[in-house]
């Protein structure tokens, strides 16, 4: 057993400072429609095999979003971003549950995906990066931000913490994936898809560091932790193929349909090129099953205990914590999991062009694993959605929190949304926001079934015959 002071820091850091949640979405006001498959693939795979793009090629898209339990901007207005940003200044929100943290950057690279017939396919190709801090203890949490702001009056608390299963992590990766999808069953006005994404994955960084256990108590003069016992995995800077792994999604689309589609044949001739419209949708998807196996990472096993006084300075109290902190410190491969999901859909159709979705995310990974976790969400998505125009108000809810509405729209294949749409009109305390975007090039309609097509025109004749 060694001792060390550089992990001291930053797990010190961590536990004091550390209390923002950050959250990641689903690109919820455009990744249910049906004339974006590049994006709805990765909700339900199976989505491709009635896609109302005949074929679609992404360019380029960004997905980021924030959320946090913990901290809040007051009556924030996003003009204050450009017009008085000093103003902008963080609160600390006090709440009855521990400090979450969690984010997701995503980069979409090219994409493409095709629909004829019962058949749908495509490849993709991006960048995933997800970083965590979960179950930090409410009172160590809010403890450790009156003493880092000075706040007398709640230095004069007593209080216990005690948690198991801590995390702070952080693991990025690129993916590049196959997709396929099949009309299974038509049966009337009832139809079924079946389709599945498979991927390799190229591991990039990772840092894992995990309290099994954490107990302990505080009042205005002493900091007492009577177990700490975690492990810790550390990279200190990203690489290309660190890492390599697979991982696999798996959808099932169930439609009800407004005629029967015994004869129907997206996007062929032998349904005249046209789309066949469902009363409602009901869809079921198993997401990121799967792993990346890390190269040999530094890890280390962290136990201790100790009391440290709190009126000799912050430099003082690392010093203690580092002096009664034990580490054993050794070299190994790393295996992490992927943030498993489940995703339910429910989409209903007015029949006025406008669509109503119900969409439901459920994290199955255990806390003890390695790897990221997904997070419950809850949202529903009116959106009026046509050929060329598309405009959506999701309402989604994480976890606890409290609900928030946010706006996205598509013109073509430009698509934009923002997590949270308030501070656009008025000034409104904000806990969350993000922002995503897609640039594509589609094709809509099969050429076959335009005169005089331009498109159809230049392709060769073995592609004409497919068409």
């Amino acid at each position: 057993m060694v001792k060390s002071s550089w992990y001291i820091n930053f797990c010190f850091f961590c536990i004091v400072f550390l209390s923002v949640n950050i959250h990641a979405q689903e690109k919820l006001g455009y990744a249910n429609s049906n004339y974006c498959p590049t994006s709805s693939i990765f909700l339900n795979p199976a989505s491709s095999a009635d896609s109302w793009a005949m074929a679609q090629l992404n360019i380029i898209g960004v997905n980021a979003f924030a959320h946090n339990n913990a901290a809040f901007l007051p009556a924030f207005y996003y003009l204050d971003l450009i017009r008085n940003p000093e103003s902008i200044m963080p609160r600390y929100l006090k709440s009855k549950t521990d400090k979450n943290a969690y984010v997701v950057l995503n980069a979409d690279a090219l994409a493409f995906t095709f629909s004829k017939e019962h058949w749908g396919w495509g490849f993709f190709t991006r960048a995933r990066s997800f970083s965590q801090v979960k179950n930090i203890p409410k009172t160590l949490a809010d403890y450790a931000t009156a003493y880092a702001m000075g706040d007398e009056a709640v230095l004069k608390n007593e209080d216990v913490f005690n948690s198991v299963n801590v995390r702070i992590s952080t693991q990025s990766w690129a993916e590049f994936g196959i997709n396929t999808a099949y009309i299974f069953s038509k049966n009337r006005k009832d139809m079924w898809q079946l389709g599945g994404n498979l991927r390799y994955l190229s591991g990039l960084h990772t840092s894992q560091f995990g309290f099994l256990m954490l107990m302990g108590s505080y009042n205005d003069t002493l900091l007492v932790v009577d177990k700490l016992n975690s492990n810790l995995a550390f990279q200190d800077q990203p690489r290309w193929n660190y890492g390599e792994g697979m991982a696999l999604d798996a959808g099932i689309v169930f439609k009800r349909m407004l005629k029967t589609v015994n004869n129907y044949y997206p996007n062929s001739t032998k349904f005249d090129c046209k789309h066949a419209d469902y009363k409602f949708k009901a869809s079921l998807a198993l997401r990121d099953l799967g792993y990346i196996r890390y190269q040999p990472t530094l890890r280390a096993k962290l136990e201790g205990s100790g009391t440290y006084r709190l009126d000799r300075g912050q430099k003082l109290l690392k010093q203690q914590v580092i002096d009664s902190i034990m580490a054993l410190f050794y070299t190994d491969n790393y295996t992490t999991s992927l943030p498993l999901n489940l995703c339910a859909q429910f989409d209903w159709n007015t029949e006025q062009y406008v669509y109503i979705n119900a969409t439901a995310v459920i994290n199955l990974m255990p806390s003890f694993f390695n790897g990221p976790q997904a997070y419950n969400l809850i949202s529903v998505t009116p959106r009026y959605e046509r050929k060329n125009f598309e405009f959506a108000l999701p309402i989604r809810m994480l976890g606890l929190s409290m609900p928030q509405m946010g706006m996205a729209f598509r013109v073509r294949s430009f698509s934009f949304g923002l997590e949270d749409a308030l501070p656009l009109l008025f000034h409104n305390d904000l806990r969350g926001g993000g922002l995503y975007f897609n640039i594509a090039c589609s094709l809509f309609d099969n050429p076959v079934c335009k005169r005089n097509s331009w498109i159809l025109n230049a392709c060769p004749d073995f592609i004409k015959k497919r068409l």
